[in-house]
């Protein structure tokens, strides 16, 4: 006599069984100075800097790297933007980086909410 119901090992996730499981092990968002330089020159990156444009004059910038202001950067990261399938490109990881002012692991943290 064989049973109807699946079993336990396969069966399919209920709103209840997705409450239980643990969520997944998410990649590091942050590294060291000498790794991102190191994917910078594999071009396994992209610098975006989320300074403004006053502190960029200032003070300068990586040549080569994505400038994104902060008042900015939510319509960049918007999938929906014209502008995400220009500037992200598959495959790429994402340096940000900015001053005191300008937190780039908030900003990393939001860009990976809306990729």
């Amino acid at each position: 006599m064989t049973s109807t119901t699946a079993s336990p090992r396969f069966a399919p996730m209920t709103s209840a069984s997705r409450a239980k499981a643990a969520p997944r092990p998410r990649r590091s968002i942050a590294v060291g100075a000498r790794e991102a330089l190191t994917m910078w020159r594999r071009k396994q990156a992209v610098f975006v800097d989320l300074r403004d444009w006053e502190i960029l004059d200032q003070t300068g910038w990586i040549e080569g790297s994505l400038h994104c202001p902060p008042g900015e950067f939510a319509n960049i990261v918007s999938p929906t933007s014209p502008l995400h399938a220009r500037l992200f490109e598959p495959g790429k990881v994402f340096i940000f980086y900015g001053g005191p002012d300008f937190p780039p692991l908030a900003s990393a943290k939001r860009a990976r909410e809306r990729s």
